[in-house]
């Protein structure tokens, strides 16, 4: 538990010289090594003055948990000026609950909650929630009623944004996750760079 916290505070500072580094560093980005253009762009609608990054993930991904850390500590301190989104991958009708999940945490506000929790306990409990009885019985574990979850999880709501995020998933054109796109065009998770 100790080399996990030390690891964890590693993380953490290294991303805030990363991003501290990117700020004064004028960086040079190279298309086909940072990042590749999406053909057709992925529009995301936003003032022409704001930035607009999204990540993709997928709870299931033990990369996305890695990455999570990083994250968190990089959007504690954005810039107001960048609008953040989080969509849930959906490669195939696998990755489906855990979008459905996804969007029914956010729709009961209770995202900021179940969200690292469900992280934690596929990634450090490697406890089976890939089903919706399981995930169900997760949510009903950490307080939510079962028959308002039900409802919820079965939604027209959820099902507009579960389609919606796999087209977006494929409409981006990304192989994996977690995956950024910055802009309409995705940004290399391995670039030295860091987030941004």
């Amino acid at each position: 538990m100790v080399v996990r916290i030390k690891f964890l505070i590693a993380i953490g500072l290294a991303v805030i010289c990363f991003v501290a580094q990117a700020e004064k560093a004028e960086t040079k980005w190279i298309e086909g090594t940072h990042y590749f253009q999406i053909t057709p762009p992925v529009h995301a609608s936003r003032p022409p003055s704001e930035t607009k990054i999204v990540e993709f993930f997928w709870y299931g991904c033990g990369h996305c948990f890695d990455f999570e850390p990083a994250l968190g500590v990089w959007k504690k301190n954005i810039n107001p000026e960048i609008q953040f989104d989080q969509i849930p991958a959906v490669f195939d009708r696998k990755w489906a609950p855990h979008a459905r999940a996804f969007y029914t945490a956010k729709k009961l506000g209770v995202l900021g909650s179940i969200h690292p929790k469900l992280f934690n306990a596929l990634h450090v409990r490697k406890e089976k929630i890939y089903t919706e009885k399981q995930i169900g019985a997760f949510f009903v574990a950490h307080g939510v009623d079962k028959d308002v979850f039900d409802e919820v999880y079965h939604s027209f709501e959820i099902d507009v944004s579960v389609r919606k995020a796999m087209s977006l998933t494929r409409a981006s054109g990304i192989g994996g996750v977690p995956s950024m796109i910055v802009n309409g065009q995705i940004q290399d998770k391995r670039t030295e760079h860091g987030i941004i």
